[in-house]
């Protein structure tokens, strides 16, 4: 979940957005996002909540295909906002951007047991994400949204 304001620096507000929800007291958001809200500052606040239909989920879970080599789990996505993996195995695996992973630096480590690297917002990295990982059929779990 992640806070959001408004770009013009002269009107107050504030958002809260999820992979689902957009809710808050806004008047604009960077994102151009708007939730309609009514009410006044001493009586009842009614918001009305939206799905988000601007986003659309990927599946990047899977297992290592071939130990010691690295592996495409995801497509270039010009459009991705949101990059989570978790490594659900008892084996420490390596992901990166826009290159092959390599078991150790620049790609970055991801823990045994429940480690995890979530990215999200404008900055993400947009290129391929690879995996690499020593041992064959070791799982990791994944998601991206565009």
């Amino acid at each position: 979940m992640s806070t959001m304001g408004n770009n013009d620096g002269l009107t107050p507000s504030l958002g809260i957005k999820d992979s689902h929800y957009t809710f808050g007291i806004v008047t604009s958001l960077i994102d151009g996002v708007k939730v309609p809200l009514t009410g006044t500052p001493t009586g009842a606040l009614n918001v009305n909540l939206a799905a988000s239909t601007t986003s659309a989920t990927q599946n990047a879970s899977g297992t290592i295909t071939s130990g010691g080599a690295s592996q495409q789990i995801a497509a270039a996505d010009t459009s991705r906002d949101y990059f989570l993996l978790e490594n659900v195995s008892d084996t420490d695996m390596w992901v990166d951007f826009g290159q092959a992973a390599t078991a150790g630096q620049p790609s970055f480590l991801i823990k045994a047991n429940g480690g995890s690297i979530e990215l999200r917002g404008l900055n993400i990295l947009k290129g391929t994400i690879t995996v690499i990982g020593a041992t064959t059929g070791k799982a990791f779990a994944g998601r991206t949204e565009s």
